[in-house]
């Protein structure tokens, strides 16, 4: 009976921003403890389905490659620290003010940059090494920036790349942000919106950069991928109902920034999301079941100006640099 197995624990995801789109820069920027990831080499086929069958049965003859392609996904803890380089690959560069503490400002772009992205793969037992699945060109197609009461905030990436690396071994891994302070519900403020500030059970914002595999002649891959399609963005909040603001607001149309900032107590760092110019595009105006506080679902959807992308994160803290490890 063989002994060979690999165990999850230990997972972590590794990344590095490249200045080239498909080429590895060479060193990794951060190594991040890992909820859940994966990332896989697949190459689809489709069969030879020709009207000549020879003698056998109604069986394709053979098979033909198609794409070759790179799924991804990746689930952290977010951290007020060191996850500056993810959200410059989900929303685009950062730009960064002050002498200490410093404020770096993400808003949403059309192109984010590209990365290369290694999942180390637990731990190898019996005579199994431990492997390293390695993409590039990679980009976060969409994601999802999660917090609720009692819990930590939780931020959810998936993607696809242009190329990967045969499995190869990992060693000597040091997970770049484990001492700092991950976000916790309890971190967070008030929802400020059209001049009222409500208090939220959970929020829920997803991101959708729209991009698209490009296929070409003389590529078994995709070319770089681009944005597409409209970014739907929606920050989807739940909170105890305190009146009909929203219900009006829906029929209205009413907008305004919605606003909301958790706030480290040890540190003072922060984090703070912008949805601008959102409007309460959905509502169920608060649901009545049983002999509990009714609760009211909210959906805010941005829209973009002259001034404003649709969404910003801004996080302040001691680190010169947006994409410090």
């Amino acid at each position: 009976m063989s002994t060979n197995a690999i165990r999850s624990a230990g997972t972590v995801v590794r990344y590095v921003k490249e200045s080239t789109a498909g080429t590895d820069p060479g060193s990794w920027t951060i190594t991040l403890a890992a909820l859940g990831a994966h990332l896989q080499k697949k190459q689809a086929r489709t069969a030879r389905q020709t009207l000549y069958q020879g003698s056998g049965g109604l069986v394709q003859s053979g098979f033909i490659d198609g794409r070759t392609e790179v799924p991804w996904s990746a689930s952290h803890y977010m951290t007020y620290k060191g996850m500056g380089l993810l959200l410059s690959l989900l929303l685009g560069d950062a730009a960064t003010s002050g002498s200490g503490p410093y404020t770096h400002t993400w808003d949403l772009e059309k192109d984010p940059k590209t990365a290369t992205i290694g999942v180390v793969e637990g731990q190898g037992l019996g005579s199994l090494s431990t492997q390293r699945h390695e993409g590039h060109g990679c980009v976060v197609t969409s994601a999802t920036l999660r917090a609720e009461a009692h819990g930590n905030m939780q931020l959810d990436l998936e993607g696809f790349g242009m190329s990967a690396d045969a499995p190869a071994g990992a060693a000597g891994i040091t997970v770049t942000n484990a001492a700092y302070m991950e976000v916790h519900g309890h971190h967070a403020g008030t929802l400020a919106w059209n001049g009222v500030n409500y208090g939220l059970i959970s929020l829920e914002l997803t991101i959708p950069n729209g991009q698209v595999f490009r296929d070409a002649l003389g590529s078994g891959g995709t070319l770089r991928p681009y944005s597409v399609n409209l970014k739907d963005v929606q920050l989807r909040v739940v909170m105890e109902k305190v009146g009909d603001a929203f219900v009006t607001g829906n029929q209205a149309g009413t907008s305004s920034d919605a606003v909301i900032t958790f706030t480290d107590p040890v540190n003072s760092h922060t984090l703070a999301i912008t949805i601008h110019n959102a409007i309460a595009f959905d509502t169920d105006g608060g649901r009545k079941e049983g002999f509990s506080l009714i609760q009211e679902t909210v959906i805010f959807k941005p829209q973009q100006d002259a001034s404003d992308t649709g969404v910003s994160v801004v996080i302040v803290n001691d680190q010169a640099s947006a994409e410090a490890a």
